[in-house]
């Protein structure tokens, strides 16, 4: 399948967008597609980035000091929130948690067919703003008093994210609720006791979700 095709077909971000808009993002000089195998870095904390980067196929997972985000996959993408930044530097580790393709497209290329499709303008609106909703969500299920209850959102949304079982980072997991470590095995030792979840290592897996939703509430 053609960049263009695939652009227009899987990719929300340019729904509606004018096919003479996308050729020209394609056809910048700076325009790229490159391939990694499973384990090969596209980014790493630290590197210059300022390129939009498409999914074409496989899987890129996103992580921050080790702690992994999200994965994305066909279709999806990223940098699009630092189109706008004053920063060049990635905040994250993006790694191909699966044999990958992607696109990277310049941001110049991309402000100046923000600037010239109406379509893609709000289509980035609307982009951004579903962003700040989810993490608003987030904000909210990770701010309760109670460690347990924290600590029950916080798998949830692991496993809404990366699926059940997932591997859970101590350190980078307490980081994120910001509690010490001895709260987070306690809360998790908690959580295990009452059946809500098993360990293994370094794997979680949910065992009643129905039960830790209630703790997490």
């Amino acid at each position: 399948m053609d960049g263009l095709t695939f652009l227009k077909t899987y990719v929300p971000l340019f729904d509606g967008v004018a096919g003479e808009t996308l050729e020209r993002m394609l056809d910048h000089a700076g325009t790229r597609c490159l391939s990694l195998p499973r384990g090969e870095y596209l980014l790493r904390a630290g590197d210059a980035a300022s390129d939009l980067i498409i999914i074409q196929s496989g899987r890129l997972s996103v992580y921050r000091d080790r702690l992994l985000m999200r994965h994305l996959e066909a279709g999806d993408v990223a940098g699009v929130a630092t189109l706008y930044g004053d920063s060049d530097i990635s905040e994250t580790d993006l790694k191909a948690s699966r044999a990958a393709r992607a696109l990277l497209i310049p941001r110049e290329a991309v402000i100046r067919a923000i600037r010239q499709d109406s379509v893609l303008a709000e289509n980035y609106i609307r982009f951004l703003s579903s962003r700040v909703r989810y993490l608003n969500q987030v904000v909210r299920r990770l701010s309760g008093p109670d460690t347990t209850a924290r600590l029950a959102r916080f798998l949830l949304e692991r496993a809404y994210t990366q699926g059940n079982p997932f591997p859970l980072n101590a350190e980078g997991a307490a980081r994120a609720l910001a509690m010490g470590r001895a709260s987070l095995y306690r809360a998790l030792d908690t959580l295990q006791h009452l059946g809500c979840v098993e360990k293994n290592k370094r794997i979680i897996r949910i065992i009643n979700m129905d039960q830790l939703r209630d703790l997490a509430n």
